[in-house]
């Protein structure tokens, strides 16, 4: 059980960014389409005046016709719930089964993140916490600044996460 935060996904909940943010003058998709408000916006073509990608019709956004989490333009969480079971099985859990939630502040230059979820779940794919129990636990991380993508990253050895009940 994966869970993964990212500070673009933290970005994009404070204000979704979508192809035009990042190249404002260029046209990304011109699709045929009989939408006269759209083909009127192209027309007498302003930046303000074309729609965005997100406003359109979702026939020829295909990440969003299959339902990828990340092309949805709706993001709950910056934290995605994942699973896998070996090399090239990384999945992410169905929207019913994203638990966990959280937050990541940047701060004196540095990410604090913290993750929330619930001790158990009713999901078999979710690890589960029980005051006494040995849970193995490890961490990766992505520092894009410094170049790191996919299977760059650093990496931490396998460590015991021993949860305790506190007494008040």
């Amino acid at each position: 059980n994966l869970w993964q935060w990212k500070a673009s996904v933290q970005a994009d909940i404070v204000r979704f960014r979508d192809v035009e943010d990042t190249h404002p003058r260029l046209v990304a998709d011109d699709y045929p389409t009989n939408d006269e408000a759209y083909l009127d916006a192209v027309r007498h073509a302003t930046r303000d005046a074309i729609p965005k990608a997100s406003d359109t019709n979702t026939t020829y956004l295909t990440g969003r016709g299959a339902r990828n989490p990340v092309s949805t333009g709706v993001r709950p969480s910056p934290i995605e719930d994942q699973s896998a079971a070996g090399f090239g099985t990384l999945t992410t859990q169905s929207s019913d089964s994203q638990h966990v939630r959280g937050s990541g502040v940047w701060q004196d230059g540095s990410w604090v993140v913290v993750f929330v979820r619930t001790m158990t779940t009713n999901d078999p794919l979710d690890v589960h916490f029980e005051p006494g129990a040995t849970i193995p636990i490890a961490f990766a991380v992505w520092d894009g600044s410094g170049g790191d993508r996919n299977g760059q990253k650093s990496v931490t050895t396998w460590d015991e996460l021993i949860l305790q009940t506190l007494k008040r």
